[in-house]
Order: C-alpha cells, then structure tokens, then sequence
C-alpha cells in the first residue's frame, strides 16, 4: 500500500476531542480478547502527566492518527533523569500500513528527545506489530512486567488483621521491601485524585505485606467487543442449571464495561500474608462492586503463586507486558527490577 501522501501532522488541541474519541473507537486493542477505551475526552488519561503532547495525523482534514507523549522524573540505575512515556497510539484501519503510525512516532521522539534522556513504552509480549515500530526508532526489550486477572466472585470475609493505610506508607514500604529498582519513577498524584480506591497493610511478627488500588473507569475504561470462543462457552455453561446454582467469575459480555481495580505497589514479605490481603481486598472490592482485581507484579515477586492458588486457572490468566526503551548508551542494559507508574497501565 503506498505512503499515505498529504498527511498532515499537528499538536492535539481539546476541541479536537470528539475526533479522536470517533477515531479511538474504531481501534479496539487485544487479539483475543478485543477492547475498546470510553473517556470523558482523548486528552483525559494525558492529564494525569504535568507534561505532555498529543501528535495528530490528518489526511484530507479528517484525522486518521494519534500518538500521545508524556515527560516525567525518573531514576534510572540510580541516575536521576528525565523520562519520556509514549501511549495512545491509534491509526485508522482504512489507512494502515501506509507509514502514519510511522510518522507520528518520530514527531512524538522529536519532541521527547528534547527534553527526556530515556524513552519507553509498554506493549503486550505477544504484539508483535507495536514491537516492529518501536525497532524503527531504536526501541529494545529491556523488561517486562505482569498483571494477574483476579476474579473477585468468592466471598472472603474481610480480616481483622488488615488495617486500611495511606498511599504514602504503602509505598515507603513497598519501597523497604521490594526496592531498589533499576527505573522507577516516584507517583505524581495523591488520594483524592480520581481513581484512587485505597491502601492496605498488614503485619505479623517480621512479616508485612501491603497494596493499593486504582480505577480507570474515570481515566480510561474498558470495553468488551469480543471475548474468546472459550469464554463464551463458558459463560453459557456457567449461566445453564444447575451449574448457575454455583458461584462462578463474572464473565462479561460484549459491550460491558469492565468493573474492575488494579492492584500496585503489591508487596508481601511472606506469601501467607500476600494471601490474607488479597482475601481482604478481594471482599473490599466486592462490597464495590468489582469483578477483577488486576495485580501488577514482576518475575521476582513469588507470592503470586499463593494468589493464584485460590482462584482457577481458567478465569485467572497472567498477562505479560514488555518494556521497550530507547536507554542512554551508558544505562543501555537489561533491567530485572521495575517500578510500574500506575499512571502508565
């Protein structure tokens, strides 16, 4: 397909919002499981940064691309510097393959590279597409993180030993027990930001353990258009009797907007007191109203397989997820120890 000719490139302005909301709409992401975004406006999820850019791609006035960028401190190796985070990458089906999604990215590297000493994306392990692009413009995997779907459908009580927290102790401890990390990049937001949901501790002899949670329904919340043939199969199952008399995961259906919390700066020092919270926050998202909980952890967070053991397999999947950085020369290197901005998810 040849290059896209008269492609127009410019800085997103908010009344431009309707567009790419429209445009947002028509790039659902995922392979088997397809999901598409709703927001209040395009720029919504940009604002949680204090700096940042939107690129538009416009093709005989209609836009037909977006790229966002945003500018942010961070530590790398110890090395304070600055970051720059690319996201929201959305080009029109009709004009594909036609060097748009090729265009913006190096209007939004341009503009970084003025400002950040590092770049970096995150992109799922098996999308073999946004890696191809992230090459181009000197992009390497360099790490990787992973959230495990959590089905919220059993009814824990909630444990004494649990004691509600603030953000800020979750983190310094998270910080003691977890740190130090190869990048990490101190939050920028507070409770009372929309979204946040809570922060949990709790403690036995020299054992702790603790997490926080944060919604993306006022950010940036999830759709289903299409779920699997497995899922489906199962939802029918799970809705027929007498297997409806058992108490099954929520299984969502096309068009639903999921209902769910990520789980961050998730930390345990034993994996029975990694167990206890998740029971815990598990029946504090349920008295919400969420179906899953999205616990973001790394390769040397063990205490995942306790969660995993009390929920099935089958409706609790670990979906991995690969940072793809443009490091400084003397920096470049694989980084084993990661800090997820809760901000990037």
């Amino acid at each position: 397909m040849p290059e896209a000719d008269g492609l127009v490139l410019g800085r997103y302005r908010p009344e431009e919002s309707g567009d790419a909301l429209a445009l947002e709409r028509l790039c659902p992401q995922g392979t088997s499981y397809r999901l598409s975004f709703r927001r209040p406006t395009f720029h919504r999820r940009a604002e949680t940064y204090d700096e940042w850019r939107i690129v538009t791609a416009r093709l005989e006035g209609s836009l037909v691309g977006l790229v966002a960028g945003a500018i942010k401190p961070v530590e790398l190796w110890g090395e304070a510097m600055r970051a720059a985070f690319f996201f929201d990458l959305r080009v029109h089906p009709a004009v594909r393959g036609r060097g748009v999604a090729r265009r913006l990215i190096a209007e939004i590297r341009a503009w970084a590279r003025a400002r950040a000493g590092l770049a970096y994306t995150y992109a799922m392990a098996d999308n073999r597409s946004a890696a191809a692009l992230v090459r181009l413009f000197g992009g390497v995997d360099v790490g990787g993180y992973a959230y495990l779907v959590y089905p919220t459908y059993r009814r824990w009580p909630a444990s004494p030993a649990v004691a509600a927290a603030t953000f800020e102790e979750v983190h310094g401890a998270m910080k003691q027990a977890s740190g130090p990390f190869d990048l990490y990049a101190q939050p920028e937001w507070r409770p009372g930001d929309g979204g946040y949901a809570g922060s949990w501790l709790v403690g036995r002899g020299e054992g702790l353990a603790g997490c926080s949670a944060w919604s993306h329904r006022e950010v940036l919340a999830e759709v289903v258009e299409s779920a699997p043939l497995g899922v489906r199969l199962a939802d029918r199952l799970t809705r027929a009797w007498p297997l409806r008399l058992a108490p099954w995961p929520h299984l969502p259906r096309p068009g639903e907007r999921l209902r769910s919390w990520y789980l961050f700066d998730f930390f345990a020092t034993q994996a029975a007191l990694a167990r206890m919270l998740m029971r815990h926050v598990t029946a504090q998202a349920r008295e919400r109203g969420i179906d899953y909980l999205y616990v973001v952890h790394g390769p040397r967070d063990d205490w995942i397989h306790a969660l995993r053991a009390d929920v099935p397999r089958l409706f609790a999947p670990i979906l991995p997820y690969r940072l793809w950085a443009d490091l400084p020369p003397h920096l470049s290197r694989p980084l084993d120890r990661l800090y997820v901005d809760v901000r990037d998810l």
